[in-house]
């Protein structure tokens, strides 16, 4: 039940942090480099957010 809860809050911060890189909060010059960051670590943590709550029902 742990992995469940701690992927669901992993997908939850992952996807708050790729409509940060999204949208972004900075100028739309510095947007476009400096956005993308937020933007892979929020897909990398969506992924992981998933897997992890798989693996954690498939075990329950």
């Amino acid at each position: 039940m742990k992995k469940v809860l701690f992927g669901g809050m992993l997908f939850i911060g992952g996807s708050i942090m790729y409509s940060v890189g999204v949208l972004g909060f900075a100028d739309v010059a510095v947007q476009a480099g400096y956005m993308q960051v937020p933007q892979y670590a929020g897909l990398l943590s969506i992924v992981i957010g998933i897997v992890l709550g798989v693996f954690g029902l498939k075990e329950d």
